[in-house]
């Protein structure tokens, strides 16, 4: 993912469709949580810079998710964690935060009493799911 060279080819395959502007989403579930900060804003300058227009959605925990994120053996630590949503607007000119979504935001009946989760703001706003629009700076 961090190789860049698959944004190129997919680059060129947008191209060949002759539209302009073709809408391109990008989703990184349960991905972008395991990087390092700095790998994580390379990714997001480089999607903005090579696809704009694109949205991206991605989990993202908060920070204090990820500082106490039980560690069972052979299971990868999160590294990356967002205090507010806003932060990735400032990666590069033209991101913006479109929306977020909570998972405990909807009192889901399949997650049984975990679902009373929802009443303990601590936990009801650690994980979610965010939604950027990936716009080309402008010179």
């Amino acid at each position: 993912m961090l190789d860049f060279s698959w944004m190129d080819a997919l680059s060129g395959q947008a191209g060949k469709r002759g539209q302009p502007g073709w809408p391109i989403l990008f989703l990184a579930e349960a991905m972008l949580v395991y990087l390092e900060e700095a790998d994580v804003k390379r990714l997001v300058q480089a999607l903005a810079e090579r696809f704009p227009g694109a949205e991206l959605v991605c989990d993202a925990y908060s920070p204090v998710v990820v500082r106490f994120h039980p560690r069972p053996p052979a299971v990868p630590r999160p590294h990356w964690g967002l205090k507010d949503d806003r932060d990735v607007e400032a990666w590069a000119p033209g991101i913006r935060l479109l929306s977020r979504w909570y998972y405990f935001d909807e009192p889901e009946p399949r997650l049984g009493a975990f679902r009373l989760m929802r009443h303990i703001p601590f936990i009801a706003r650690a994980v979610r799911i965010v939604r950027y629009r990936l716009d080309e700076a402008v010179e």
